[in-house]
């Protein structure tokens, strides 16, 4: 049976970490293939550029990794976790599925929409979160006009430079 991974997170943007992380996951838990899942737009964050952009850079630096993957299908555009797990249930039936998320999202689960459903109901894969790069540190990099080669792959920065994304206004 496939084990497939399911990665959900903003990727505003994604950073070499998101790719590395997966990667280490796929080797220690076996996997077969993962999918990244950002959040849609109805997901609240502050300075949480639109989706399409976000799932374009995911495309960029995922578009030649036929084990990671990307498809818009599965991107929950207003859907909540507890519906977006159950679609992903539904289309892979016949495969060992595992939700992948970041121990700072992990932590804050008891505070979703059916947070009880998706404890009881699914399999997780927590990576911890320690490592030295976040989308939020390319952020404020960004804002101070300082480089971000060394967090970002070169695709992302630019299309960020392209469509003047992370500025101040």
């Amino acid at each position: 049976m496939e084990r497939i991974g399911f990665f959900g997170g903003c990727f505003n943007p994604p950073t070499i970490a998101h790719i590395e992380l997966i990667e280490k996951a796929m080797k220690e838990y076996n996997l077969d293939k993962v999918y990244y899942v950002p959040m849609g737009d109805r997901y609240q964050k502050k300075g949480l550029i639109p989706a399409y952009h976000r799932i374009k850079m995911l495309e960029l630096i995922l578009k030649d990794n036929m084990d990671m993957l990307y498809n818009s299908v599965y991107s929950p555009y207003g859907m909540t976790a507890a519906e977006c797990f159950r679609e992903i249930e539904r289309e892979f039936k016949n495969s060992e599925n595992f939700y992948i998320m970041g121990s700072d999202n992990f932590a804050t689960i008891e505070s979703w929409p059916e947070y009880e459903y998706l404890m009881s109901n699914f399999k997780y894969i927590i990576l911890d979160r320690t490592e030295k790069i976040s989308s939020r540190m390319v952020r404020m990099r960004l804002k101070k006009g300082q480089s971000v080669s060394d967090l970002i792959y070169e695709e992302v920065e630019q299309y960020i430079i392209k469509n003047k994304l992370y500025r101040d206004k």
